[in-house]
């Protein structure tokens, strides 16, 4: 998967389906853009194309979401 197909699920597939999750408080797509240049902070070895955070109450409500058929299909 290009880093553009990526994108494309996370924005079309994923974020319609995290929105559908029952007590999910906030939902947050980052996507990298580029790799970092400045001298001070360094490379890492690993390979990503974005992060999502998904925000809950608690950790009982996060249980609860993931229990979901919505849970479940993220």
């Amino acid at each position: 998967m290009t880093h553009e197909q990526f994108v494309k699920h996370r924005l079309e597939v994923h974020g319609p389906i995290a929105r559908k999750v029952p007590g999910l408080r906030r939902y947050v797509q980052s996507h990298i853009l580029e790799e970092r240049t400045r001298p001070d902070i360094p490379s890492t070895d690993v390979e990503i194309d974005g992060v999502a955070e998904l925000w809950y109450d608690d950790r009982e409500s996060m249980l609860r979401a993931l229990a979901t058929p919505e849970g479940r299909r993220g």
